[in-house]
C-alpha cells in the first residue's frame, strides 16, 4: 500500500503554542502489521476478539497494543530544555517520534494529542512546539519500538536526535530529524521492508 505524501499531511497554524486535535481529527495511517495481525488471529477465539478490537467493537480483548510514528513538523529551529538531556537544539524541519503503547496504542497516542497533562517523556517537552501532521500505528503484540527506529534511523537524511526517548533501550534515541524530507518516502520504505 503506498503512503502518498498528502495521507498523513494536516494543515495547522505556526505558534508558539499549537492547539491539539482530538484523535479522530489526525489522519491515522495503519501499515501492513495490520493486516499480518488480522492473518494471524483468523480462525481463533482469541483472533475473532482482536478482530472485533480492531473494527472498535467491545471485547474483552484488552487495549490494542504496538507501536506508533508520530508525524511532526517544527516550524521554526527552537532550543528546549529536555529533562536530563539539557537544552537541546532543535532545527526546523520535519521530525519522526518512535514510540511504544504496549498497555493501549491508542491511549498513549491519544495522551499525545492532549495538552492538559503531566511532563513524563522527553516527546513531552517537545510537542507543545510542534504540529502533529499524522500518525501511523503498528499494532502487534510485541515489541516493535526499536526495530522501527532503526528502519527510521536508516532512512537517508534521517539524524537522530541523541538520547531523546530512549533512556531505556540501546537505541541513539527515537526522535529523528528529516529536514525539508517529505514523510511518504519514509513510510513507503519502512512499509516494504516489513518492519512494524
Amino acid at each position: 500500500m503506498p503512503f502518498p505524501d498528502g495521507a498523513v499531511r494536516r494543515g495547522g497554524r505556526q505558534g508558539p503554542e499549537l492547539p491539539r486535535p482530538a484523535l479522530h481529527e489526525v489522519p491515522l495511517v495503519q501499515g501492513d502489521a495490520l493486516a499480518r495481525l488480522r492473518d494471524e488471529a483468523r480462525g481463533t477465539a482469541r483472533g475473532r476478539k482482536i478482530r472485533r478490537a480492531l473494527r472498535g467493537e467491545d471485547t474483552a480483548a484488552g487495549p490494542l497494543r504496538g507501536a506508533y510514528l508520530l508525524l511532526l513538523r517544527l516550524g521554526r529551529a527552537r532550543a528546549l530544555e529536555v529533562g536530563s538531556l539539557g537544552t537541546v537544539s532543535f532545527p526546523a524541519g520535519n521530525y519522526v517520534y518512535v514510540g511504544s503503547g504496549m498497555g493501549g496504542l491508542e491511549a498513549r497516542v491519544a495522551r499525545h494529542l492532549r495538552t492538559d497533562k503531566k511532563v513524563k517523556w522527553h516527546i513531552d517537552r517537545f510537542l507543545p512546539r510542534a504540529a502533529i501532521m499524522g500518525v501511523v500505528l503498528f499494532p502487534s503484540g510485541r515489541r516493535r519500538e526499536c526495530e522501527l527506529a532503526r528502519a527510521v534511523h536508516g532512512y537517508p537524511g534521517a539524524r537522530a536526535q541523541e538520547g531523546f526517548g530512549s533512556s531505556d533501550c540501546r537505541c541513539p534515541g527515537h526522535l529523528f530529524h528529516l529536514g525539508k524530507a517529505r514523510f511518504g518516502p519514509l513510510l513507503e520504505r519502512i512499509d516494504k521492508m516489513g518492519v512494524g
